[in-house]
C-alpha cells in the first residue's frame, strides 16, 4: 500500500541539497537527531521516538495550517536526511539542526544564514 501526500510547501534545490517540507521517510533521521543529547540540548532536550514522531507531524501540520514551517534537508549525492531548517514556528526566527552524523559539518549553516537576511555571496552560495 502506498500513500500519496499532498504537497504542503515549496521545494528548493541547490547544488548539494533538496530543502522540502518534512515527509514520513524523514522520521528515522529526525528521531535519531532528537534523541542525541548534544544536538537537542538547545531545542528542549533529547526526546523519545514517539515524541519525535509527534514533533515531525506537528511541523508538517504547520505547513498545512499556516503555510510555513521547518524544512527537511536531504543531501542530493547520497539521498540522506541531513537535518531540519527554517522559520521558527513560535517566533518567526530562522534556525536549523543537523542530524548527529552531520553535526558540526556546516551542511545547513549557510541556508540558516540566508533565513536571517545574509547576502548569498557572503555565505558562499552562488547566484
Amino acid at each position: 500500500m502506498s500513500v500519496s501526500l499532498p504537497v504542503l510547501g515549496p521545494t528548493l534545490e541547490t547544488a548539494r541539497l533538496i530543502l522540502r517540507p518534512p515527509q514520513p521517510e524523514d522520521f528515522e533521521g529526525w528521531a535519531a537527531m532528537m534523541a542525541d543529547e548534544e544536538v537537542a540540548r538547545f531545542i528542549g532536550g533529547a526526546i523519545s521516538p514517539p515524541v519525535a514522531w509527534r514533533t515531525l507531524a506537528m511541523m508538517t501540520g504547520h505547513w498545512a495550517f499556516g503555510g510555513f514551517s521547518l524544512v527537511s534537508g536531504v543531501e542530493k549525492g547520497r539521498g540522506g536526511w541531513v537535518g531540519r531548517l527554517g522559520s521558527g514556528v513560535a517566533r518567526g526566527r530562522a534556525g536549523g539542526k543537523r542530524a548527529p552524523a552531520n553535526y558540526r559539518t556546516g551542511a545547513l549553516a549557510k541556508y540558516a544564514a540566508l533565513g536571517s537576511g545574509a547576502d548569498r555571496g557572503a555565505v558562499g552560495i552562488p547566484g
